[in-house]
């Protein structure tokens, strides 16, 4: 199992739930890079990156089923 986490990307979020929105996905698997680097570089810009999917005001943002 260790190894696979050191050698093997995780599944996308799509592959396990259809109606997760695309930019959530990519902002997941931005989250999950192997190499640090390649993470966001602190919780304010995945703060920043979650605010860009929040509906606009004044419109009712659907439930999401992730099961």
């Amino acid at each position: 199992m260790l190894a696979q986490h050191l050698t093997q990307d995780p599944t996308p979020l799509g592959d396990l739930a259809r109606d997760v929105p695309p930019a959530l996905e990519a902002l997941v698997m931005h989250m999950l890079e192997k190499a640090p680097d390649r993470r966001p570089t602190d919780l304010a810009a995945v703060a920043q990156a979650l605010s860009a999917l929040e509906p606009d005001p004044g419109e009712t943002a659907k439930p999401k089923s992730f099961a």
